[in-house]
Parts: C-alpha cells; sequence; structure tokens
C-alpha cells in the first residue's frame, strides 16, 4: 500500500478514524495544535486515508511532549510509522522527549518501550477527560 508522509494540518484529526482508546484524545491534543503547527513539529500518515497524525508539543528549553494519533492500521503501515517516528525524534534536538499514555492503553505501552521510552510513573487525571496517565521519557546525553 503506497504510504505518504504530509505535513500535519488540524482537519487531519477531524478525519483519522481512531482507535477505541484514543477516543477522547482529540480534545486533548488540540492544546498544541498551534505550536505543532508553527514549528513545523507534526506531521501526517497517509494511505488512501489518514491513518496517523503525530508531533511534538514543545514544553519548555530542552522538553517536548510527544503525542501521536493512529487509525487501526495493518502491521505494514505501522511498521511505516514506527520508522517515521524514530527519525523524527532522532532528529529532534531536544534534551528530553516525553510521551503521556493512558493507563489502560496497553498498546501504547508497548510501543512507548519500542521507541526508547523509559516509563518514570504515574500522573492521576492529567488528561480532560480524566484518565490516569503514565509518563514515558527518553533522553539525549549532553
Amino acid at each position: 500500500m503506497s504510504f505518504t508522509i504530509v505535513p500535519f494540518e488540524t482537519w487531519h484529526l477531524e478525519v483519522l478514524e481512531h482507535q477505541p482508546a484514543q477516543i477522547d484524545a482529540h480534545a486533548f491534543v488540540e492544546f498544541g495544535n498551534h505550536m505543532a503547527l508553527a514549528n513545523d513539529l507534526a506531521f501526517t500518515a497517509i494511505t488512501d486515508r489518514v491513518v496517523g497524525c503525530a508531533g511534538l508539543i514543545p514544553m519548555y528549553e530542552g522538553t517536548d511532549l510527544a503525542w501521536a494519533n493512529l487509525s487501526v492500521c495493518g502491521p505494514a503501515v505501522f511498521l511505516k510509522i514506527h520508522r517515521e517516528i524514530e527519525r523524527f525524534l532522532i532528529n529532534r534536538k531536544s534534551r528530553r522527549t516525553e510521551m503521556w499514555v493512558r493507563t489502560d492503553f496497553d498498546a501504547a505501552h508497548r510501543w512507548a518501550k519500542l521507541l526508547g521510552f523509559e516509563w518514570e510513573g504515574q500522573m492521576r487525571f492529567v488528561d480532560p477527560a480524566r484518565y490516569d496517565l503514565e509518563l514515558y521519557a527518553r533522553s539525549k546525553d549532553g
């Protein structure tokens, strides 16, 4: 299946068929849309439809918050998205990148670890939908 990466636009999240565990994530990601758009820190993966959106939200100097919303997609498409995100994270100059994962979203926990994030702790009711979140982070030396 053909796969294209394009710059993220807000409407991509509106047409994305969210995974059940991310159905409430749209509201959470909105706070970072303007920053991500202004800084070219987000992208969209498209096959014959929007299959994923991902990006970074600068939190403060040297630290970003990673986010991703994916549709249910086959392993070949997921692997391509995974590799794009790995490249994106490697090329970013931030010293620290955080990822917040819903406590009950097992697949996202596995993915965070595959991307090189390490679990740091639980955060209670940070998500606007009042889910508990787990904090993962990856750091660069220097």
